[in-house]
């Protein structure tokens, strides 16, 4: 019974709603209570009406509650408090003694204090000025709130005073007499106490005996005494600024002396007298030596010189002497969380410096009932943490005043398109992916860049800090199919391999969330001149940040059915790659040894104007002719101007049936009617005008025919000795389907003729290109048009692609004026897409991937990429580990088959493949060969450390190896400076069996 009822206890029960009360319930992985050292995990703080509820773990949360998550990584503390400030602080007064002024009467209480609020800090001492004996009466005030006079917590908390060495230094006091005569004069500054430490306490001695016998004293002011008595009499704390041990040992006599509540702050010479403060019961409100943002001060050589001594702090609270933490002057209240820090380098325990600047100081201003704590019954004033606050660099994430948001990180100023996207991602372990592990390790993200990695990085403003158990960069998929839906088809190596992605497939994303971050994308065939692959990374939901390189890898085939012609494609490639190569290097050096010939300027002597206007009319004629005839030698002519994918318009005529028998003879070439229908134009003139004439309607009655526009796109691929083409057409017109159409095409003027069969029977396009002299990567169109059945169809089209199939290259044709060159310049060799490719792999930014088996071809096809220059990736290669020795150095690595465990010479010994080849020095990798499959690539590597292979070389093989050799180390595959954040978080170890994906990001966006 009594277990149950301390149960009951424990965990609030649900408090009633009442209508209009607004409630929240803030979580986060820890909230610190500070009262009682108490901290929760996983707790839930409920607030209603801006007051806490309850704190704990298992809160029964209102159902009509607002709920706010911050999740694991966040920390909640109760709002930090500023023990001092310069928000109130005005002029300095004239006189000594100023027990009169108030602070809130210089606190703008509809003042915007966000820059504050971003460090976590909620409340503040403020006091209406410093640096004299009595200051006025002290205020906490809160940092934000719609009502102002809700604002103010407290007032008066305290007598501000001093005796530091500014306040022994007051002018002397001088007021002008009005009026001035010349008995009177103008009087004399009147000195001011103190000037010593002993004045000081002789001051407040003074000052309080004139309040015990009720008299003012004219040396303080003649209201002094009157402001003083009633705050003397509410037994008001007095906090005194002191710093040296001798002021510090005066306070501590006068408060025993007069029975006096007593807090001193500064305190840099305090830790001598810890046993007397703790037994006088005076708090001391530290204010720690250093100042940010500025250069050193020179403390002095003497003996009696003022060093900064951060163990302070901590040497009172040993003693049991109630501390405060304080900003200095010049440090930003927003640093008031870093000053605590230095506490802590000073000793003070984590524990004792969060207090410090939350319910220590609550507790000596005398308002710990509503701050300084977060329990049940007090205001909602707390600030949330990414990590715990008091470690170095750690950053507030939102700021909460009477329990409403008073800031949020990244909540205001630019735009969130404009901000940088900052992550730290802190981790018990990092698994680098070269074999190296930091732990613990963090890194920093920056717009999708790895900034920074190390044990402890860098807290950039604005950046989120999220901690995870183990961090290892995102798998890659040496070789997969995911994005391909099915399609079978193989694009020439020039091919743009972009256009096969789509940025935001579900399955893709799916697929990331497993941990796979890079695909590189093959295709099931084969071209003549290899098959390109892209790598990319399958969730992202923009095509930019999608393209890991538009170009990883070529493909290439060895093995024939007829194993004499194994090899003999990847010879012909690479002969001709070395000729190419070849070419281009003779070319480079002429061009680098050839000269441009010296210009030599011409004058020409003035002549009489008209003279002059008829020679400045021909040069610029012989200019005009120059310019053109340069045009005309730099014009190339494209053989093959019909090759690419049109789309244009149709326009359909509704014609009777002899219009097409009357079509059909003008293509048969009856030229009576012809004659009859250009010639006789119905003027009575037989003078075949072509106004008269309808090119595109002989026998249609234009008056009464209706025209329909309709789109129409054709694909057309012409054979490469021509002149005869072949492709398809869609028109809805004619079917609902594609319809498959051929014919020729003339180079000479530019017409063509296709034909086909469609529902309505069979039909022809007929056509004539626009100038086909304009370079190849300008759009060129054709006019023409389609007779068929019943249809006489108008059309005209763009070509919008030469990408599919791919057009030949442009070369100079027979009838095109080209001048020899007259200048020595080198004529640069005609340029072929495809191999330039496989220059590229020659410099190592492309890799040339090459599927092979058995040992002497492996042999072989080593031999011949050795030979040109390039080291291949093998692909299948299952008898690579029995020449391993002989190929080691050689090879950019192995993609084996998916058989990793091989047969040994007994029941009792099996092989595992890929760590024999890793023995030998030689990368491998895994890849999946399929679409979805690509998720299974974590199990092979599992299966693989299963059967031998060493965790560290599987995650070298999912990652960093397979980037190396595809030539993408520069991107991906490492958690490294520069390269992409793709990481994975695990909840173990890589290959640990109980480890699970937890968190993915692809370029520093996280998969969701």
């Amino acid at each position: 019974m009594i277990s149950f009822a301390l149960a009951l206890l424990a965990v609030p029960s649900a408090p009633a709603i009442v209508p209009d009360e607004e409630w929240v319930a803030v979580r986060a992985g820890t909230i610190h209570v500070v009262e009682g050292d108490r901290t929760v995990k996983d707790g839930t703080l409920l607030v209603r009406d801006g007051v806490i509820v309850a704190v704990g773990t298992d809160i029964d949360v209102p159902s009509a509650a607002r709920v706010v998550d911050y999740g694991p990584s966040a920390v909640i503390v109760p709002g930090l408090i500023a023990s001092d400030s310069d928000l109130a602080s005005g002029s300095l007064p004239e006189r000594t003694a100023n027990p009169g002024l108030l602070g809130t009467d210089g606190y703008d209480a509809y003042g915007n204090y966000a820059r504050i609020l971003s460090g976590g800090v909620t409340s503040a001492y403020v006091t209406p000025s410093r640096a004299r004996l009595i200051s006025g009466q002290a205020a906490i005030v809160k940092l934000a709130g719609d009502d102002p006079l809700a604002r103010t917590v407290a007032a008066p908390v305290a007598i501000d005073g001093s005796i530091a060495a500014q306040a022994r230094g007051v002018e002397g006091y001088w007021r002008l007499p009005i009026p001035g005569t010349v008995d009177v004069g103008i009087g004399r500054p009147l000195e001011q106490l103190p000037r010593t430490t002993m004045g000081a306490i002789l001051a407040f001695e003074e000052l309080l005996d004139g309040v015990a016998a009720g008299v003012e004293l004219e040396p303080y002011g003649p209201t002094a005494v009157g402001q003083l008595a009633p705050l003397v009499e509410a037994k008001l704390p007095w906090r005194i600024t002191a710093d040296e041990t001798h002021e510090i040992r005066a306070l501590i006599a006068l408060a025993k002396e007069r029975g006096l509540k007593l807090v001193i702050e500064g305190a840099q010479g305090a830790a001598p007298l810890a046993e007397e403060l703790a037994a006088a019961g005076i708090g001391v409100v530290f204010q720690v030596p250093f100042t940010p943002n500025r250069d050193g001060i020179n403390r002095g050589k003497g003996a009696n010189a003022s060093w900064p001594d951060l163990t302070v702090a901590s040497a009172l609270v040993e003693k049991g002497v109630r501390v405060a933490i304080d900003t200095p002057p010049g440090m930003a209240l927003s640093d008031l969380r870093f000053a605590a820090v230095l506490a802590r380098r000073g000793g003070m325990s984590a524990d004792a410096a969060l207090r410090a600047i939350t319910l220590t100081p609550a507790e000596m201003y005398g308002v710990a009932d509503r701050i300084g704590s977060l329990a049940p019954g007090k205001d909602a004033d707390f600030a949330v943490f990414v990590g715990e606050p008091l470690e170095f660099g750690a950053l507030a994430l939102a700021t909460w005043v009477g329990g409403e948001l008073a800031y949020e990180a990244g909540a205001s100023g630019s735009s969130k398109a404009e901000r940088s996207e900052i992550v730290v991602v802190r981790a018990q372990e990092i698994h680098v992916g070269d074999g190296t592990i930091l732990a613990p390790g963090e890194v920093l993200v920056v717009d999708g860049t790895i900034v920074e990695v190390g044990g402890r990085v860098a807290r950039p403003g604005g950046a989120v800090v999220v901690d995870v158990p183990v961090l290892m960069p995102g798998i890659i998929d040496a070789m997969g199919r995911l994005g391909l839906d099915g399609r079978r088809g193989t694009p020439d190596p020039g091919f743009d391999l972009t256009l096969l992605l789509e940025p935001g497939d579900e399955t893709d994303v799916r697929v990331a969330k497993t941990g796979i971050t890079t695909v590189v994308l093959d295709s099931p065939g084969m071209s003549g001149d290899g098959a390109p692959l892209i790598a990319y990374r399958p969730a992202s939901q923009d095509l930019e940040s999608m393209v890991v390189d538009p170009l990883a890898a070529i493909r290439l085939s060895w093995p024939d059915n007829d194993r004499r012609r194994s090899g003999r494609q990847v010879l012909s490639i690479l002969e001709k790659l070395g000729k190419y190569k070849e070419s281009w290097s003779e070319y480079q050096e002429k061009l680098a040894s050839w000269t441009p010939p010296e210009t030599v300027p011409t004058f020409t002597l003035p002549a009489d104007d008209e003279a002059a206007a008829e020679g400045d009319e021909d040069a610029e004629e012989e200019e005009k002719d120059d310019d053109k005839k340069k045009k005309k030698k730099n014009k190339e002519v494209d053989p093959d101007p019909i090759t690419g994918i049109w789309v244009g318009e149709a326009i359909l005529v509704e014609a009777p049936d002899q219009a097409g028998e009357d079509h059909a003879d003008d293509e048969a070439g009856d030229d009576e009617a012809g004659d009859d229908e250009a010639g006789d134009d119905g003027d009575g003139d037989d003078d075949g005008d072509e106004a008269d004439a309808d090119p595109t309607d002989h026998a249609v009655d234009q008056d009464h025919a209706e025209e329909v526009t309709e789109r129409m796109r054709l694909q057309v691929r012409l054979d490469e000795d021509g002149p005869n083409a072949e492709g398809w057409l869609r028109f809805a017109p004619l079917s609902d389907q594609l319809i498959q159409v051929s014919g020729t095409y003339g180079t000479e003027k530019g017409e063509f003729a296709l034909s086909g069969l469609s529902s309505q029977g069979r039909f022809t396009i007929t056509g004539t290109l626009s100038d086909n002299t304009l370079e190849p990567e300008e759009a060129i169109t054709f006019e023409g048009r389609l007779v068929g059945g019943s249809l006489d169809v108008r059309v005209r089209a763009e070509r919008t692609s030469r990408d599919y199939p791919m057009a030949k290259r442009p070369v100079p044709t027979d009838t095109e004026e080209v001048e020899d060159e007259d200048d020595g310049k080198p004529r640069e060799p005609r340029r072929d897409p495809s191999m330039d490719q496989y220059l590229r792999a020659l410099e190592g930014e492309v890799a040339v991937i090459c599927q092979v088996e058995r040992a002497d071809e492996i042999l072989a096809c080593v031999a011949a990429f050795e030979s040109a220059g390039i080291k291949p990736v093998l692909l299948g290669a299952s008898e690579a580990h029995t020449v391993a020795d002989r190929i080691e150095g050689r090879v950019s690595g192995v993609l084996l088959s998916h058989q990793i465990e091989a047969t040994g010479a007994t029941v009792d010994v099996s092989i595992n493949r890929y760590a024999r080849l890793q023995a030998a020095g030689i990368p491998v990798a895994f890849y999946s060969d399929a679409e979805e499959g690509a998720v299974d690539l974590p199990l092979m590597a599992t299966f693989a450390v299963e059967t031998g292979m060493s965790p560290t070389n599987a995650l070298r093989a999912l990652t960093f190896d397979s980037a190396r050799m595809l030539a993408i180390d520069n991107r991906v595959g490492r958690i490294a400076r520069g390269l992409s954040a793709d990481l994975v978080a695990l909840s173990a170890a890589p290959f640990d069996p109980t480890t699970k994906v937890l968190r993915v990001w692809l370029a520093g966006r996280e998969v969701r």
